[in-house]
């Protein structure tokens, strides 16, 4: 009897060893390949230099030690992006080499900029330490929910603004930022022409519109007419005659026509009221801010009124007598779209120094609405 215990005694022990080290075994290839499977985190960023670029990548970690990130995908996110990076590739790239790429990419195409945007929700500013670029890299943590936000707020899209003089001299583009205004350019000039305006799509300007878009203005014009010059040609003395005497030989009728032509009547063609005028301070200067567009078809648009721009038709009164006036028209009044309201809005019209100029008499507008009194055709 105390052989079979001792028997069974040593099965159960032997029994128990086998799966205790299987146990040990089991435990240690689990162990093994829980320390060799890593964790891989999701994180995103923007990179900013005028194109906007979304990147989302991916950084695996064992333990304590983490690889370098790498770019799984990317967005281009603004129209500048799409043109300049609309050829290349950047998935299963490193982080840091992905930006540098297109750090030189834009440089190549003459993108100007001081400094690189850099958005992520991914807080490790150490990892860029060796990067060329670090010196001008902006690095701004977020949370990974307030990321896109952020970047919609702070982010503004940047357009370009081109100016085609039509034949005139060149004014140069301008690049505004989303949501603000174009500045009035200079005015260009064309020999034998009038500048009217600037137009988008065969319509005036308002250089109050924000901007939302690439924007091409196209220059409008109006031919100037020539003046009659008979009136400064020289009388050639005859044969025979010197002509320090010829006037003794000019008839009385000769003489009677030149002293008609020393002025003569003045006519539609000798100037062009259409156009843009620019206010005039009381100082003197100049504000672009603020105009008055009186167009070809008889509408008038003013943007010089404490209460908004204002619109609507104007009239012309013209000189009863052109023969005693310096200019045919007289007054411009302006009114309302359906020809009313024209009661105290009138305006003189008048020519100083080559320039044309439209003049409150009260100086100013009688219902204090006009912040100036006088606008100086541009």
């Amino acid at each position: 009897m105390k052989k079979i215990n001792k028997k069974i005694i040593f099965i159960v022990i032997t029994v128990a060893l086998v799966i205790a080290l299987a146990l040990f075994i089991t435990l240690n290839i689990f162990n093994k390949n829980k320390e060799e499977t890593p964790v891989v985190n999701q994180y995103n960023a923007y990179i900013n230099i005028d194109a906007l670029v979304k990147l989302s990548f991916s950084v695996s970690c064992k333990e304590d030690k983490c690889d370098n990130p790498v770019v799984d995908d990317y967005v281009l996110v603004n129209d500048k992006a799409k043109d300049i990076f609309n050829e290349i590739d950047v998935k299963n790239k490193e982080l840091s080499d992905v930006l540098s790429l297109l750090v030189d990419i834009a440089k190549d195409k003459n993108v100007s900029f001081e400094k690189i945007d850099y958005y992520t929700d991914w807080n490790n500013k150490k990892y860029w330490k060796d990067n060329e670029y670090f010196d001008i890299l902006n690095i701004v943590i977020t949370s990974k929910k307030d990321l896109d936000k952020y970047v919609k707020e702070h982010v503004k899209n940047k357009y370009e603004v081109s100016f085609d003089s039509d034949g005139g001299s060149a004014v140069s583009a301008q690049t505004v930022e989303e949501g603000s205004k174009v500045s009035v350019p200079p005015t260009p000039t064309k020999d034998g022409y009038k500048f009217i305006e600037w137009q988008l799509d065969g319509k005036v300007y308002d250089f109050n519109l924000l901007v939302t878009k690439n924007l091409v203005l196209k220059a409008k014009w109006e031919q100037v007419a020539e003046e009659n010059n008979s009136s400064s040609q020289n009388v050639q003395p005859s044969k025979g005659q010197s002509s320090n005497n010829s006037h003794s030989t000019n008839t009385p009728s000769q003489n009677n026509n030149q002293s008609q032509n020393t002025k003569p009547p003045v006519t539609t063609t000798k100037y062009n009221y259409v156009g843009r005028y620019i206010s005039l301070r009381f100082d003197s200067t100049l504000d672009p801010e603020h105009y008055m567009l009186l167009n070809a078809d008889g509408t008038y648009f003013i943007n010089g009124t404490n209460y908004g721009p204002a619109s609507g038709i104007y009239k012309i009164s013209t000189c009863s007598n052109p023969a005693s006036c310096d200019v045919l028209v007289k007054f411009i009044t302006i009114c309302e779209k359906d020809g009313s309201g024209c009661d105290s809005h009138t305006f003189s019209f008048k020519i100083e120094n080559g320039k044309y100029i439209i003049s409150h008499p009260t100086a100013g507008h009688p219902d204090g609405s006009m912040s100036y009194a006088d606008f100086v055709k541009q």
